[in-house]
Order: structure tokens, then sequence, then C-alpha cells
């Protein structure tokens, strides 16, 4: 995405944060980077995510619970679920057996414990799981609301203005205490069309939080989950990091050898894969860079 000069972004249905930085930097004459973006936006206009888009076109495709349990179940006994997911899903015939499709999702959502490193909205009729699909790959991928190297953070350009107004008036003051749950609706795809649309929702956010601070959950409004900006919360990422560099330092090693021996110290465990464990360690020395800042 593009910044377009503020006359022109008013048409945008959606901008990325590095757009809502310079949109807001314009309206309001005050310097700007992106970490003050998102302390200003986030638990207070709605966000949203997309896929982050690498030359080829994808979008997010989800399933409740028991469809992918249901799915899931054609598996052989020990096989993979990441590593066969597609597999699983996609029928011989080459159809995907969705029941919802959407180009974006409310941000931040959850990470469920289903054994699937992938994300969840809560729905009155139970969880709809999520995963990314590539229709010219044929890949269905797992993602985390919180892997930067996966979605894009984005916003609605009437909110960023609606904010840099209230920062350009002496009168008009924020409520810091109310925090926000971004909400949409979906259109059900499955053939039963007893209720075509569904609301689903993000977690609620209090105003002040960063991205990197979305991994502690407090107290929310009833039925909803709040993940607030605590420092306790990346507390295992900084434990993460700080090994990683003690044994870096002292030994010949680098994070290549490190994760090749926690792959085989558990027996190639799921979340042991030299793919998990690199997105691990990234969010990891992220969240130790973020702390050095501060």
């Amino acid at each position: 995405m593009e910044y377009m000069g503020k006359k022109l972004t008013k048409f945008e249905k959606r901008i990325s944060l590095d757009v809502a930085t310079q949109y807001f930097a314009d309206l309001t004459g005050e310097e700007m980077d992106i970490d003050t973006m998102e302390r200003l936006a986030f638990g207070r206009i709605p966000l949203y995510c997309v896929p982050r888009q690498t030359g080829d076109v994808s979008f997010f495709v989800g399933f409740y619970e028991t469809k992918v349990q249901e799915l899931l179940s054609r598996l052989e006994p020990g096989e993979d679920a990441d590593e066969s997911m597609s597999r699983a899903f996609i029928s011989s015939g080459g159809a995907l057996e969705y029941q919802f499709v959407e180009h974006e999702l409310p941000f931040p959502i959850t990470s469920p414990l289903l054994g699937l490193d992938t994300s969840s909205t809560p729905t009155k009729n139970g969880d709809i799981y999520w995963f990314m699909f590539s229709p010219n790959s044929r890949q269905l991928v797992p993602f985390s609301s919180y892997d930067v190297d996966a979605i894009t953070i984005t916003v609605c350009p009437k909110d960023v203005y609606r904010l840099a107004m209230q920062a350009n008036s002496d009168e008009d003051w924020p409520e810091n205490h109310e925090g926000l749950c971004s909400k949409q609706l979906i259109r059900n795809n499955a053939a039963s069309h007893k209720e075509p649309e569904v609301e689903i929702s993000g977690i609620y956010i209090r105003p002040g939080t960063s991205f990197y601070g979305l991994h502690e959950a407090s107290d929310a409004p009833e039925g909803e989950v709040e993940l607030v900006d605590v420092e306790q919360g990346a507390s295992a990422y900084l434990a993460i990091s700080g090994m990683i560099k003690m044994i870096t330092g002292i030994s010949n090693k680098n994070q290549a050898s490190i994760q090749d021996f926690i792959y085989e110290e558990f027996g190639g465990a799921r979340g042991t894969s030299q793919s998990k464990l690199q997105k691990l360690f990234a969010k990891a020395n992220a969240a130790a860079e973020e702390a050095r800042k501060g």
C-alpha cells in the first residue's frame, strides 16, 4: 500500500499502519513513526488484518471446529497436521471444503489450543478456525495474528482522520480507559444457510496497547477476551532471546544449530520444526528489541 496524500486516502476502504502513520502526520503536522501510530490506534479504532501479499493472491478460509476435526480425521495416525494441512482439507478432486472465505478479519484474533498453530474467532455457534489459502499454490497455511510476516494490520482512513482531528483539538480529550473490540459480519458459504451471516470479533484491547504487548490476558467486559500491554506478556519471549544470546556468545552455535538441537532433543515433536522455531525465535528477538527501546 502506498500513501496517496490526504485528499485521495479518504477514498480507500482500508490502509496499512504504515500508510496510516503518514496520513496522521500529514493531518496533524506532527512527526510520526509506526510504533507511535500503533499506540494511538490500538484500543481506540477498529483494527483489521489481511494476508501479507508476496506476489501471490491469498485470502482467509474458515471452518467450525467440528469441520476441522472431521477433515483432520483423514490424516494417517501420527501424521503431522501442520505438514499435511492441504491434503486434509482439499478433496481428491481439488476442491477446498471451506465454510467461510474472507479477504480481511478483525485484529487481533486468538491462537487456539487445537494442536494447530493457527487463529480463531468466537461466534455464538462456536469458534471459527482460520487459515490462509492461495488458489495458485493450493496451499492451506496456519497463521498467528501476531506473525508480521503473515498478515498486514489495516485501519479505516475515516477512523485515522477522527483520531487526527481529536489530536488537533484542544477541547476533545480521549477516553483512555474504555478500550475496543473489532467486530465483523461474515457470510456462511456452507451448504446450509440457516444463518447466512455470522458476527465474529477480535480481542478486546485497551488504549495504549502496542503490537508486542498483545500476549497477556486480563479482565475484560463479560463475554469478551482482552489482551493488554503488559511487560510480563513478553517474558517468555525475552527469556528465549536471552538464552539464544548467551548460547551463541559462549559457543560456536548459531540460531540454526540451536533449532536443530531442539528438534532432535524432542524427537521432532509438533511445534519443533525449523519453520516453527524460526518464527518463535523471530518473535523472541523482536520482543527483546522492543524491550531494549523501553
